[in-house]
């Protein structure tokens, strides 16, 4: 018999709520400084790339 879900969505919810905590935790400029690494994180993907193979594949 197999096993439906398991830990694995409790560890998920923890570590969200744990990341929450920590975010309503943190000063008004950490939270700026996190922000900004985030936009330049997504700044740096290459969606162009991911975009056009998919673009690729529904295309035809």
């Amino acid at each position: 018999m197999t096993r439906r879900g398991g830990v694995s969505p409790l560890l998920l919810a923890g570590l969200a709520a744990a990341g929450y905590y920590a975010y309503t935790k943190m000063s008004p400029q950490t939270k700026q400084n996190l922000l900004d690494k985030g936009k330049k994180l997504a700044g740096n993907l290459p969606l162009d790339n991911l975009k056009n193979a998919f673009s690729k594949v529904t295309g035809s």
